[in-house]
């Protein structure tokens, strides 16, 4: 008789609750509901935020690893592996999976479809002549790549990023080389939240051959580093102090709210 994936996954976080929940008095704790809810048939992200601000349990990796197997989508895939990256499993199999992806967006060398006047600005509705000719060239559907190009691989090397694993270090150098600006900005993403100073004077360069309406997708990253070294460039990239404060801010949103679970799962009260 076969099974379906939910049920083995169901029965593996059963077992190994089994195992930790023999302690008298835990009964159905949070963390269990949590575990539990990685079995539905859609991932709540949400849920694997809530893992991240749990305290170290055997539980946990054993049951993020099932979900990982279990799950088909790709993006699924990707936010378990980088959950389980970001808590400390540093097996090549969840690294290999996010930056297999984020290489294969890296490396596309296609041009961008973006095209930009004279000033440097973004012309709405209009492919570059670069990338029409290309399309045309190779036999592809302009609306088709734009679509990657927009919304497969920028988030791809995001995903990478999030995972802030040290072994993506030279990919997200090379994506500073990509002509699609989504590739790069989540590039220097990745660098920052590696906080990788070394990397700051090739993201300088990397702005000067960007047209300019494509520089402002790395102002927005830069602030991921909490490093001084950084801030010569923001301000060159957004000399509007207003602008540039909003930016941080932005920023440090999502960085507290990074830390806030990195402390809960230490037993520690966020920071204020």
């Amino acid at each position: 008789m076969g099974y379906s994936k939910s049920a083995v996954l169901s029965f593996i976080i059963g077992l190994a609750g089994l195992c930790i929940s023999v302690r008298p008095g835990l009964g159905q704790d949070e963390l269990s509901k949590l575990l539990e809810r990685l079995t539905t048939n859609t991932l709540d992200v949400s849920v694997l935020y809530s893992l991240e601000g749990q305290p170290p349990d055997a539980r946990t990796i054993p049951a993020l690893a099932a979900a990982f197997e279990q799950k088909e989508l790709k993006k699924e895939k990707q936010w378990v592996a980088a959950t389980l990256l970001r808590l400390g499993e540093k097996s090549d199999r969840y690294f290999d999976f996010l930056a297999g992806y984020a290489r294969e967006a890296v490396e596309d060398r296609t041009p961008s479809f973006e095209r930009y006047d004279a000033n440097g600005r973004a012309i709405r509705g209009q492919f570059s002549a670069e990338f029409e000719n290309w399309c045309a060239q190779n036999g592809k559907d302009p609306r088709a790549v734009t679509a990657i190009q927009l919304g497969v691989y920028p988030e791809d090397v995001l995903m990478l990023a999030k995972a802030q694993d040290q072994r993506a270090l030279d990919l997200f150098k090379q994506g500073l080389d990509s002509p699609n600006p989504g590739v790069v900005g989540y590039s220097v993403q990745g660098l920052a939240r590696l906080q990788d100073i070394t990397a700051i004077p090739l993201i300088a360069r990397t702005a000067e051959r960007l047209p300019i309406g494509a520089r402002g997708i790395i102002a927005m990253q830069l602030p991921w580093y909490s490093r001084p070294e950084a801030e010569p460039l923001i301000a060159r990239l957004v000399p509007d102090q207003g602008l540039r404060d909003s930016l941080k801010r932005e920023v440090q949103m999502q960085q507290f709210a990074e830390l806030s679970r990195a402390l809960r799962r230490q037993g520690k009260p966020p920071s204020k």
